[in-house]
């Protein structure tokens, strides 16, 4: 026997007394049969309810399809408190408290496919405006009470075959700027503000064969969703449906659930972190074999989403692509880091694409192990930095820009595919071991271990509230976060302890084993026939082509079709923010009207394209470059070659490179060059100042070299200063040797005296202030220090005598 159509209980317990409706004695558990109306258990503005031990179905078995939703559990709260009102009241807000839901078997609730206040769930939890259509109140003689729900615990239930959603939160007071500002469709905040359903824990619950959501707990603040199990969602919707996810809410932490079984790219994946939400939190989790990928970054044109976190998440054999985004450009704020992304050869799965819009998000400390043939783009505004790529399927040289190891393996002790962990025996699992993803823990030796940047200098966001990482190893230690520096993955190596590091951003402590970026432009002669296929890497689907018709040197060469319309080649190049590059290429335009363009162009921080370009004007191969600067935040460009509508002759482009124009400061060396070569050399010794000569007259070659770099200059700057503090001084004046004895002095004739030319005359040197004397017909006109004179009279008898002699 079972009970046939709706139950709808009335009244409310009170705290700490709850009204309950459950089992009682042994056997079956109790059997309700909706039987096709609209919810087989209905609590309707009630508040302090425990529902548990029954199994709940809700089917029409007419066979005809199903023209409205059906539900098997519904909390509904509808202007709670607000019988007396004589005016629409937001300035107070009532709430309904304290609902338990457990121990249930849910399934076949079979329903139209309709989602969000009037679609069809499992369990579903509504805040219901009635006079609201389509999302606007158009009635403006409308009253309503503005209200909520409060501690609202769903654990440990099993839902099976499910049309539409498994479980699912839904209010109709959900309007603020985040979600959809001044948008038409909705009324003004101030008529129907953002009320979010609080105090939410969604746990230990195990979802099969659901038709659209898997769980949804939209416009709730704080909400916990952990250890659920979910395999088979968007089996039968028409719509976009993910796995586990939010719109509109705050602060969600999505935590050690397993996912599985996502059917199709429309969502079809676990994750997402999607419009008018923030502050969401996935970490510990694990997902596979889900078509739609891994995660969806989903912002709209209006609102928007911020302070995304997707963090220590292993992910294995997801398809289509590792990360899908959104057109919408209001996204920010996002992190995505130490998680681990296996695929598996059986696999076409892209892990990074540009698409989407124009938002910005950090890559961190992730390992991509890409065995398949899915392969790599850079998105524009992302940052990438410290991952591994790994497998056979790499990313091509400098493919994704900023400091990653490629090609490296991480070491993985075991990625044999783990199985289940939670799709276990509710009664005997133990949903807190997760032993079986051991595989994805890294040795000791793999370059993983320190391999990391730390995220934030802030402890406290290293990582999130458990402060471990995916395998329970404690993160956190007083002051300090990690193990050292940061490990890239979701395994925070332990076995050996390594000196604590204080955070830092940029790296100034310990440098990271990491090479450094450097900007590569793939087969840039075309010569490379292997790469001749659209978008590997040169994109000509517009009117253009890789020829042989007319290279420059070589066989091949890039060509502008011979059109009367637009067309172009194109090449997106990473590179690294802030930092100034040259193009080159040899170019030719087919006809002398054309107006041709080399240029390269990007999307700004706010998702403006800005370029820069020059003007081909030659008809036969000549040289072209063209130097730009990246703004801050951009890590991609793409190189264009363009002609506008003219004439239909074909124009070519060759030998296209690329490279970092190194910006040196030479303003010391010029300086120090120029004060060696107002020295007066005299004054020094010639072999010092002949070392300081050699080292000024290097430096002055090197600066008309096209290789200098600041570190040539730096060790040229301290050679001179070395050979400078090296001179050596010459003294004005050697010191005199002392004077030999003097032999005993042969008889010599007497001395006659003479006249002299001229009067001995004093001179007095106004430097020196020392009197020097000219000696009188000596024919020697130097100024001799008088002290140099005075050696003694025997000296002076001597000289004398020698100079007569010499001159008689």
């Amino acid at each position: 026997m079972a009970w046939q159509g709706g139950l709808a209980p009335q009244g409310s317990g009170t705290q700490g007394n709850r009204i309950v409706i459950g089992a009682y004695g042994n056997g079956a558990l109790p059997r309700l049969d909706g039987s096709g109306v609209e919810n087989t258990i209905l609590l309707k503005n009630q508040e302090h309810w425990e529902i548990s031990h029954l199994e709940i179905t809700n089917e029409d078995r007419s066979g005809l399809a199903p023209q409205a939703p059906r539900r098997g559990v519904h909390l509904l709260n509808v202007n709670f408190g607000g019988e007396a009102l004589t005016e629409h009241n937001t300035k107070t807000t009532t709430t309904l408290n304290d609902f338990y839901i457990h121990d249930l078997y849910i399934h076949d609730v079979k329903g139209e496919d309709k989602k969000d206040a009037n679609g069809s769930s499992g369990i579903q939890v509504t805040v219901n405006i009635p006079d609201m259509v389509d999302g606007k109140i158009h009635n403006k003689d409308s009253i309503n009470q503005r209200t909520t729900f409060d501690n609202i615990v769903i654990e440990n239930n099993i839902i099976d075959d499910v049309h539409r959603s498994g479980i699912l939160f839904w209010t109709d007071w959900k309007n603020r700027d985040l979600l959809r500002p001044e948008d038409p469709a909705f009324n003004e905040n101030s008529v129907t503000p953002w009320t979010p359903i609080t105090n939410v824990k969604i746990r230990g619950n195990k979802l099969y064969n659901i038709g659209g959501d898997g769980i949804a707990p939209h416009m709730t603040k704080g909400a916990l969703v952990e250890y659920n199990y979910l395999d088979g969602y968007n089996l039968k919707s028409t719509g976009y449906n993910a796995g586990m996810w939010v719109w509109n809410a705050d602060d969600t932490l999505f935590q050690y659930n397993e996912v599985t079984g996502g059917f199709s790219t429309r969502d079809g994946m676990p994750w997402d972190f999607d419009q008018g939400s923030q502050g969401v939190v996935y970490q510990y989790n694990y997902s596979y074999n889900n078509d739609g990928g891994t995660l969806l970054l989903c912002a709209e044109s209006r609102g928007g989403v911020k302070d995304g976190t997707f963090r220590y998440n292993i992910s294995y054999n997801d398809k289509y692509q590792t990360l899908t985004v959104c057109q919408g450009n209001n996204l920010e704020g996002i992190n995505i880091y130490n998680n681990v992304f296996y695929i598996d050869e059986t696999t076409n799965t892209a892990p990074l694409v540009n698409q989407g819009g124009n938002v910005q998000a950090n890559i961190y400390n992730n390992i991509f192990v890409n065995n398949g043939h899915g392969g790599y783009a850079t998105k524009p505004r992302w940052e990438y930095s410290n991952n591994i790529f790994a497998g056979s399927n790499i990313p091509k040289p400098n493919q994704i820009p900023g400091n990653n190891l490629t090609g490296v393996d991480p070491m993985f002790a075991d990625v044999t595919f783990p199985g289940t962990v939670l799709n276990k025996d509710m009664k005997t699992r133990d949903v807190t071991d997760w032993s079986a993803l051991d595989g994805f823990k890294i040795r000791a030796t793999s370059p993983a271990v320190n391999g990391g940047r730390f995220v934030s200098l802030d402890i406290n966001k290293h990582p999130g509230t458990a402060g471990t990482d995916f395998f329970h190893n404690s993160i956190h230690d007083g002051d300090y976060v990690y193990n050292g520096l940061p490990d890239i993955g979701a395994h925070e190596f332990s076995d050996v302890e390594f000196e604590k590091v204080t955070p830092f951003i940029p790296a100034t402590e310990i440098e990271p084993s990491i090479p450094p970026f450097e900007v590569k432009l793939e087969n840039g002669t075309f010569e490379d026939t292997t790469k001749h296929t659209n978008n590997d890497p040169w994109n000509f689907q517009w009117n253009g082509a890789i020829t042989s018709n007319n290279p420059f040197e070589g066989k091949y060469a890039g060509e502008i079709k011979a059109v009367n319309g637009g067309a172009s080649i194109e090449h997106i190049i990473a590179v690294a923010p802030n930092t100034e590059y040259r193009i080159d290429a040899m170019t030719m335009r087919g006809d002398a009207n054309q107006k041709l363009t080399l240029g390269v162009k990007w999307n700004d921080k706010q998702g403006k394209e800005d370029k820069e370009f020059v003007e081909i004007k030659h008809t036969e191969y000549q040289p072209s470059s063209l130097t730009f600067t990246t703004p801050e935040g951009v890590n991609a460009v793409t190189l264009y070659y363009y002609k506008a509508s003219g004439p239909a002759v074909a124009s070519y482009i060759d030998t296209v490179s690329i490279e970092k124009v190194i910006k040196v400061d030479t303003k010391e060396l010029v300086a120090l060059i120029q004060e060696i070569d107002a020295i007066d050399s005299s004054l020094f010794t010639p072999e010092s100042m002949g070392v300081l000569k050699t080292v000024s007259d290097k430096a002055t070659k090197l600066l008309q070299s096209e290789s200098l770099s600041q570190e040539m200059i730096d060790n040229l700057i301290l050679e001179i200063r070395n050979a400078k503090s090296n001179l050596v001084k010459i003294n004005p004046v050697d010191p005199v040797d002392p004077v030999d004895p003097i032999d005993p002095i042969d008889p010599v004739d007497p001395v006659m005296p003479f006249e002299p030319n001229e009067p001995a005359t004093p001179i007095t040197n106004e430097t020196n202030k020392e009197t020097v004397q000219t000696l009188p017909n000596t024919g020697m006109n130097d100024l001799i220090p008088i002290s140099a004179l005075v050696l003694s009279s025997v000296g002076i008898v001597i000289a004398l005598a020698a100079r007569r002699k010499n001159k008689s």
